[in-house]
């Protein structure tokens, strides 16, 4: 059995276990207590369903009994030091100033940053679809800022990490005199439990192991601190977790808040999430961060959050990501949790439709109270439709260059580059109430109408799409159907 835990953001961070943070001790290689550990917590993450226990109560118990072989990456040491606020939850939260964090952890060469571990003895087909499953609810390893991707696979390096008597790297692992059982109900302690109530030094079931690590770090240079472009993440995703379901409706405000927070913590200077170049200097393209609501298949609850751009994150932009742990949404804190990254932003689609209603930025044009139309048409000049179409020339990743003219067609309103049909659009008013922020400093909404947008495109685009105010604010966003 060999598991491969890719490091998404490049970096390690978790103490030794029987050491404490401030200490600065890295848990290298990650111990195999921490791996059985990390394991239990996923089973309950995935909600395993109970028939699958005493599968995984003895793949646990072989895991326990043997000492597994490591491939491990080069890597330098870091450590952040940032005063973490301590949330309390409730019918009404309070942040009160918190401890300073001394987060010791290791910086991962960023084109080697996954983690092997080899067990050795093979999976039967009842555990393999189980472990699967597990490592789907499992996005990190050590501390919840580095995030990881865990899977199995089917080869891997040479092994660099053995364990040995003569090993310089200690590290924890099971007390192979554990039954079973034992080590189950050993596996769900806390440490509250045994050195609080228990008044134990020591954490039970748990012994010490030489590991010799044969690795040479590395130096960190410019370089290796910002990636090429090539390497950089476009789209990232967070589950939002929640007592109750967030309703559609409040997606902007839910959004918006999150985008304050993420300026905040850039301390305003990266402009994939302020998109201004300097201060008071909008980007001149679209590139910077569009934060777009995913609803369930209803389209009644926010399920999880997508941040899209085309210019793409560096390690450095993910990191400030994972930083935003909860976003207030009225009197009650969301908790987000990364779930997902990718360097590539979506498929390509031809039909697109709104998800969240589109609100108009410039009145639409009128004659002495009436209507102004299109030349040979009856959409009105800046009215939802055409104000949808000219939009998307904004758009660079979309690729609409050319000449533009609107004809009325057969499924709507046609835009025309060039002569050629580019897309056409469909709207009509949005027929429920919306909530948006109100206290933004600038940009202003026409009226409190919404508008339902359909696009079909002559070829397929890809995300992300977003459309009319407050568009990198979760409103007029467009998903495919």
């Amino acid at each position: 059995m060999i598991i491969a835990i890719k490091l998404l953001l490049n970096q390690y961070q978790a103490n030794n276990w029987h050491h404490a943070h401030c200490e600065g001790l890295v848990d290298w290689p990650p111990a195999p207590w921490r791996i059985l550990r990390a394991i239990v917590a996923g089973s309950y993450n995935v909600d395993l369903p109970s028939q699958y226990q005493e599968t995984l109560k003895g793949l646990l118990y072989q895991m326990a009994q043997a000492k597994p072989e490591y491939y491990l990456p080069k890597v330098t040491y870091i450590q952040h030091r940032s005063p973490r606020p301590q949330l309390k939850l409730g019918k009404l939260p309070q942040i009160k100033p918190g401890k300073t964090l001394y987060a010791a952890g290791y910086l991962v060469d960023a084109n080697d940053t996954t983690i092997y571990i080899r067990y050795p003895f093979e999976l039967s087909e009842t555990q393999d679809l189980m472990l699967r499953l597990i490592f789907n609810g499992l996005t990190y390893l050590g501390r919840k800022e580095s995030a990881a991707q865990w899977q199995l696979v089917e080869q891997m390096p040479e092994a660099n990490a053995k364990a040995t008597p003569e090993g310089t790297q200690i590290v924890a692992t099971a007390d192979p005199n554990l039954d079973q059982e034992q080590l189950w109900k050993t596996l769900h302690q806390t440490a509250a439990d045994v050195f609080a109530k228990n008044k134990q030094a020591v954490f039970p079931g748990v012994t010490q192991t030489a590991f010799q690590v044969n690795t040479p770090n590395f130096e960190l240079t410019k370089s290796e601190h910002k990636p090429q472009s090539s390497s950089r993440t476009h789209l990232v995703k967070l589950e939002v977790i929640a007592d109750y379901p967030v309703p559609l409706k409040y997606s902007h405000q839910l959004c918006y808040n999150l985008h304050c927070c993420l300026v905040k913590y850039c301390q305003g200077q990266n402009p994939v999430f302020t998109g201004q170049e300097k201060k008071g200097q909008p980007c001149q393209k679209h590139g910077h961060t569009f934060i777009q609501p995913i609803p369930d298949s209803q389209n009644r609850y926010v399920e999880r959050l997508q941040l899209i751009s085309t210019d793409g994150y560096f390690t450095d932009d993910l990191a400030i990501i994972s930083t935003v742990e909860y976003v207030k949404l009225g009197e009650q804190f969301l908790q987000l949790q990364l779930s997902d990254f990718s360097k590539q932003i979506s498929d390509f689609h031809q039909q697109w439709q709104t998800v969240t209603p589109m609100f108009l930025t410039r009145f639409p044009q009128t004659l002495r109270g009436k209507p102004r139309y299109l030349s040979g048409t009856h959409y009105q000049k800046d009215g939802p439709t055409h104000q949808a179409l000219k939009f998307l020339q904004y758009l660079d990743h979309l690729g609409l260059s050319g000449a533009p003219s609107f004809q009325a067609t057969d499924e709507g309103l046609g835009l025309y580059l060039d002569g050629e049909l580019a897309v056409q659009a469909q709207s009509e008013p949005w027929d429920k109430f919306w909530e948006w922020q109100q206290t933004r400093s600038h940009g202003k909404k026409v009226g409190r109408v919404g508008y339902n947008i359909n696009l079909n495109f002559s070829k397929p685009v890809q995300a992300p799409l977003g459309l009319g105010y407050a568009c990198h604010y979760g409103l007029g966003t467009l998903l495919p159907f």
